[in-house]
């Protein structure tokens, strides 16, 4: 259970009051979103999904929230998958130009204003979605921050991938229309800093960003190793950074074991001026050289300090006293490597959760960055939760208004399969606090039992040679019958990992899943797998998989079942010894 400042401390229920104010703010977004689209958009009027809807709606005083609640309610909507809407989102090709008045008012009103990539972390090819408006995630962190940076007068270090994938073309009377297909992280930071106009990225390659201690260009490398060594050299020589926003506890992990890597090479640029060119940097390096400089008292002072391996704890304060804050998700499996980034940050620097979010939708933010694993949800998008029973089956629908302590539900927006736990409520606002816990969608099948991830991460619980470190497991169906299979990556002075293991493993799998046990006592399920990866392979994955996505590093998740084969192949072949 989280520890909380004595003003933070949840609520278990809410108030009439309270309850009456959050009900009242969920209405007024439904409202919105039933006024602006169901009757104006080529969706909301065609769909058969919505024609119940429709129904309700009819008669209705559409500026009366309440009334629109009830008539969403009385329709009673089927849950849709991403398949309902992809014959509209077809109408905007990849290949050709697309017609105005094929396009207008789709899903929304108007045009979109970008299309967000999905992150493909099931292994299935990566969707488009069109973004219609909210590009900017909403700033409940008060007027000197956001959720990608601490505040805009300091000094951060983003190395997040913020160019694009490609252009889609819309054809109207008088001009033709280039609307960006960004990864959603990409458009957002993108619009944070001002440079939402894609077509003039090269013209502002050394262009200084406030705020940001490297200028634009360095934010249009797609290679993951190479943005994040580019973005160091400009940290490191910068002695007054404040935040570090590396979006994922892994990519923090990765930071800083390529900057001990990098050491000697860093510290050299840093004392010649001259920025290192890291692969894939050819497009971006002329116009980003231009903004480094030389600072050999700089290169001496880190010099002293030394690379992060040879300091226990803390390494990143001693480099940049005023390091206050990290910006890195650090919830759910993330959670892993959490002891690995306390170890390079210390104790003191703030952890903040920059936001929960799909590319479909915003759904909230960080409660506190005191908190780094309580979330505040956010109703912007409209958001209903589904119940999941005890049994696992799928219960009642249920407005946030409605959530009690201890809820366990699905994120429905559209189905979107992650599983939340309620931790309470704001006693300031009444908002639903909640815990990211699993994606439910994710499983492995087995001759005699369905896997989850629940069951996997139940498995190695009380495994110490896997708590503080990054694993993905798939089936290894090298032998019949077919087992759990998992996957570790080898780190320098990391445990070796005992044959005993293997056996507590399968004992916690049995436990766990009464079908696999089951199975166990009929020979069907056996002992899982261990094998070990090179050192480094995660995160040469993450730069693979950003490459073949064209979305560089930013949405890039070690998912903690891998169905994807070409992930498995890519990881299969940097497997370098076997736990028997």
């Amino acid at each position: 259970m989280s520890s909380y400042p004595a003003e933070l401390t949840p609520l278990s229920s809410l108030s009439d009051e309270l309850a009456s104010q959050l009900q009242a703010r969920i209405e007024s977004v439904l409202q919105d979103i039933i006024k602006s689209n169901v009757f104006t958009t080529q969706l909301g009027r065609n769909s058969e999904t919505l024609a119940k809807l429709r129904q309700e709606l009819t008669g209705v005083d559409l500026d009366d929230p309440t009334a629109c609640a009830k008539a969403f309610a009385a329709a009673d909507i089927s849950l849709t998958d991403y398949e309902q809407y992809t014959p509209y989102i077809a109408k905007f090709s990849p290949d050709s130009p697309s017609q105005l008045s094929d396009v207008v008012d789709l899903l929304a009103p108007g045009l979109p204003m970008f299309f967000g990539m999905s992150s493909s972390t099931s292994g299935k090819a990566s969707k488009l979605v069109p973004k219609y408006a909210n590009p900017e995630p909403p700033f409940y962190l008060g007027p000197e921050t956001t959720p990608f940076m601490g505040k805009p007068s300091g000094k951060n270090v983003t190395p997040v991938y913020s160019g694009f994938a490609r252009f889609v073309e819309v054809c109207g009377q008088d001009e033709t229309k280039h609307i960006s297909v960004n990864a959603l992280s990409a458009y957002w930071v993108r619009s944070l800093l001002g440079f939402t106009d894609s077509e003039r990225d090269y013209e502002r390659l050394s262009e200084p960003v406030p705020g940001l201690v490297a200028p634009w260009g360095a934010h249009l490398i797609s290679n993951y190793r190479s943005i994040m060594l580019t973005h160091a050299a400009f940290a490191l020589a910068e002695p007054h950074v404040d935040t570090l926003a590396l979006v994922w506890s892994t990519a923090t992990v990765d930071f800083f074991r390529w900057i001990d890597e990098e050491w000697e090479t860093l510290i050299g640029a840093i004392d010649s001026g001259k920025l290192p060119q890291y692969p894939q940097t050819e497009h971006v390096y002329a116009g980003i050289a231009t903004q480094f400089h030389a600072n050999p008292k700089r290169a001496e002072e880190l010099r002293k300090i030394g690379p992060p391996s040879l300091t226990a704890e803390g390494w990143a304060p001693k480099v940049w006293p005023k390091l206050g804050l990290l910006v890195a998700i650090c919830t759910g499996t993330f959670a892993r490597v959490l002891p690995q980034v306390r170890a390079y940050i210390g104790p003191d620097v703030l952890i903040r959760v920059p936001m929960y979010a799909s590319t479909e939708c915003f759904m909230g933010t960080a409660y506190d960055d005191r908190i780094h694993d309580v979330i505040k949800m956010v109703f912007e998008d409209y958001i209903e939760l589904l119940e999941i029973n005890a049994d696992g089956s799928d219960g009642d629908l249920k407005q946030p208004a409605s959530l009690f302590l201890r809820f366990h539900g699905n994120m429905i927006l559209r189905i979107m399969g992650d599983v939340v736990e309620a931790a309470g409520f704001s006693p300031v606002d009444g908002t639903p606090l909640i815990h990211y816990k699993e994606r439910r969608n994710q499983s492995m099948r087995l001759p005699h039992a369905l896997i989850s991830q629940a069951d996997i991460l139940a498995s190695v619980a009380n495994i110490e040679e896997f708590r503080q470190t990054e694993f993905t497991t798939w089936l290894d169906d090298r032998q019949m019958p077919p087992t759990v299979g998992f996957f570790v990556e080898a780190n320098a002075g990391s445990t070796v990992i005992s044959p005993s293991v293997r056996d507590s493993i399968m004992a916690s799998l049995v436990e766990a899943n009464e079908n696999f046990a089951v199975g166990a006592k009929k020979g069907s399920s056996v002992k899982p797998t261990i094998r070990v990866l090179a050192p480094g392979a995660f995160s040469e994955f993450r730069r693979w998989k950003g490459e073949i996505n064209r979305t560089g590093s930013s949405q890039i998740k070690l998912p903690l079942i891998m169905i994807d084969t070409k992930g498995q192949e890519f990881l299969l072949s940097r497997v370098v010894d076997e736990v028997h």
